[in-house]
């Protein structure tokens, strides 16, 4: 394959030969060179891929390594630092190689050049999407990391705006660590628009198709994995929120436990007398507790699977009775309703 010659008269120039010109330049003279829209979209995923391997960089050059400095020693402890940035250099790392191998293509860069086989190359390895799905389900936990620690930690927060400030593009720390889930996307886009633009009986026309098909399948199953990511932290967030709101209550918490329904009953007591009870139900759990209006009659509450726990049963106090697994209950039929 011969190279391209991007200008009529570069090659008069020893100055002005492509190895000695910078990435910016260099696009400049293969776009100028070549009109059509094709070179022009490998030329903008070239600029985009660049971008987002300066945006890994950043969050691990002056974020990551920053933190675990000496100068920085205390600030923040080792396995938050590590939670919050999980996966990022490895990430970091394959897009680095992804970047290199475009603009190997671009260097020498001609009408027939493939760019479809470096993403099926790229992309088709296991560790990829090992990488993105571990990355993707710790994101709520680098999320919920990040702003628990700012508000602990005066000094850490103050880090985070000093390096906000500092990035040419002003972007926070949260900023920067949802690009690589917005990153499949992008490429789908721009794979899409590849695709359009090259000729069908171009040799680049099957691997784009190759390329956009494992793509397209890599984003859906990291959007399946980010929603099921999403769902466990809320799952797990409102569990948390009972284990404050229930007194005598603190190992709610376990991986596969969800909340389901919360109830108020009144129970026989003896002597004729009833007494109000919480019924939280979980889906291997029944807890029993004590109630008490915070200030005068107690407030009927009922929800099912709500958004915040903690701002709906604030108004009573709860203090923890009792506990029944699903698995030792029996159901038993009354006159109004079933009963579990």
């Amino acid at each position: 394959m011969m190279p391209l010659n991007l200008c009529s008269d570069s090659e008069d120039d020893p100055e002005r030969t492509p190895k000695s010109l910078s990435d910016a330049d260099m696009w400049h003279y293969v776009t100028s060179c070549n009109k059509d829209t094709r070179t022009h979209v490998v030329v903008e995923l070239f600029n985009t891929e660049k971008s987002y391997v300066e945006s890994l960089q950043t969050i691990v050059l002056k974020y990551l390594n920053q933190l675990k400095s000496p100068e920085n020693a205390g600030l923040v402890d080792t396995q938050t630092v590590d939670e919050i940035f999980f996966m990022v250099p490895a990430i970091l790392n394959i897009h680095e190689r992804f970047l290199e191998e475009l603009r190997r293509r671009l260097d020498s860069w001609d009408p027939m050049q493939k760019i479809g086989d470096a993403f099926v190359d790229v992309f088709s390895r296991p560790v990829i999407l090992d990488t993105y799905t571990s990355f993707v389900n710790n994101w709520n936990r680098a999320k919920d990391a990040i702003r628990t620690t700012r508000q602990k930690c005066p000094a850490f927060a103050r880090f985070l705006e000093a390096m906000a400030r500092e990035h040419k593009g002003k972007l926070s720390l949260d900023n920067l660590l949802i690009k690589p889930v917005q990153k499949f996307p992008n490429y789908e886009l721009i794979l899409s628009r590849l695709i359009k633009h090259t000729d069908v009986d171009h040799p680049d026309q099957k691997p784009l198709q190759e390329a956009l098909k494992l793509v397209h399948d890599i984003l859906m199953f990291l959007n399946c994995k980010e929603k099921e990511a999403l769902e466990n932290g809320q799952r797990e967030t409102a569990l948390r929120e009972l284990e404050g709101v229930i007194e005598g209550m603190n190992d709610l918490v376990t991986p596969d436990r969800a909340f389901l329904l919360f109830d108020l009953v009144s129970m026989p007591s003896g002597q004729a007398t009833r007494k109000e009870r919480g019924f939280f139900l979980f889906n291997d759990l029944l807890v029993i507790t004590s109630i008490k209006r915070r200030s005068g009659t107690i407030r009927k509450t009922n929800m099912t699977c709500p958004g915040s726990v903690a701002s709906t049963l604030d108004t009573n106090k709860y203090k923890f009775l009792t506990k029944i697994s699903l698995d030792d209950l029996e159901i038993v039929k009354c006159k109004y309703r079933i009963i579990e």
